[in-house]
């Protein structure tokens, strides 16, 4: 139920930038790996190898792919504190599921120059101001959005959600992409 809220909200909140964007293709994609990856982490087992599939997709449609790293290392090391470490096998197989990852991130037209320009957004560069989609979220020009996430925070702390380490990295570090 709070994931589908999370979906929801992020819909809601994106469609004012998102009409005929590459974005709106990668993001079914990025929530199916998402769901994917969770969801093998959860069943203590590595995600399916067809997932790969959703990230050569994601890599030919949009340069934001290398967020299919976080998504998969934060359900890596839920796997890892779900499984307490017991699991070698378990644990060979992500690893495995990790560096093919990175492999199918290079079959695209470009080959390493996406990583090269993610690094370059990532350090921040003076476009990102002029580009809409790209301003960090400001509480007071938006009362709606900082109400909205103090409502999600205090469900969660009230259903005193359990979540792992890796779940709270992937959701600490979506909050950071959004307020960075």
């Amino acid at each position: 139920l709070v994931a589908v809220f999370f979906a929801i909200f992020c819909l809601l909140y994106i469609q004012a930038v998102s009409a005929v964007r590459p974005h709106v293709l990668t993001f079914p994609v990025a929530v199916a790996l998402t769901g994917l990856a969770f969801e093998a982490s959860r069943n203590r087992r590595a995600p399916p190898w067809w997932s790969l599939l959703l990230t050569l997709l994601w890599t030919n449609l949009h340069g934001s792919f290398v967020i299919a790293f976080l998504i998969t290392g934060c359900a890596f090391l839920d796997y890892l504190e779900r499984s307490r470490l017991q699991d070698r096998a378990g644990i060979a197989r992500w690893l495995v599921y990790l560096v093919l990852t990175a492999g199918v991130t290079l079959i695209n037209p470009y080959f390493i120059k996406p990583y090269a320009i993610a690094f370059e957004l990532a350090e921040g560069i003076n476009a990102m101001d002029r580009i809409f989609e790209w301003v960090p979220f400001r509480a007071p020009d938006n009362k709606i959005l900082e109400g909205c996430f103090m409502l999600v925070f205090f469900v969660l702390l009230k259903a005193r959600a359990r979540l792992t380490f890796g779940q709270i990295l992937f959701t600490l570090m979506g909050f950071h992409m959004m307020i960075a």
